[in-house]
């Protein structure tokens, strides 16, 4: 068995007719999950396709060297007024140093046939690259352990939900 490389970059903008392919893929990857929770778990296909063109949002594209195949991203910004779903208060009050210097990801994905491909690693590199590049400090992302079967299986017997 051959194993699979995958390559990586980070880009500002994903123009219009790359955006289409992107979007499969990222609703491909949502797709079971948003039909088992009643908290949307993703964005619609319009709010999506405006943060791929939005250079605010860094991208972070993620494919197989050997297909060239999209198979997983992410996308992080700086601006937390982007995020509809952040207090950007709540971050000035208690963390006002981290202010323009905390790259929030709204958004991590991964194909469901390449789920377990090890791309943890991938992911980590991009963002670590990313803070790097931004001269940033921290990143901030939402998380369901009641999602993400990998995260909970290392919860401690005293977390509480």
């Amino acid at each position: 068995m051959a194993i699979q490389r995958y390559s990586w970059h980070l880009v500002d903008k994903i123009d219009e007719r790359e955006a289409a392919k992107h979007w499969g893929c990222y609703d491909a990857a949502f797709q079971a999950i948003n039909a088992k929770t009643p908290c949307r778990q993703s964005f619609r296909e319009p709010e999506y396709l405006a943060t791929l063109g939005d250079p605010d949002f860094t991208k972070l594209v993620v494919w197989k060297t050997d297909t060239e195949d999209i198979c997983a991203g992410a996308m992080g910004t700086y601006d937390l007024n982007k995020i509809p779903w952040v207090n950007p208060e709540f971050f000035e009050c208690r963390f006002p140093d981290l202010i323009g210097r905390l790259m929030y990801v709204p958004t991590i994905w991964v194909v469901p046939k390449d789920r377990g491909a090890g791309l943890l690693r991938v992911f980590a590199e991009g963002c670590l690259r990313l803070l790097d590049v931004r001269h940033g400090l921290a990143i901030a992302f939402d998380h369901s352990l009641t999602q993400n079967s990998l995260a909970a299986q290392g919860r401690s017997k005293h977390h509480r939900p």
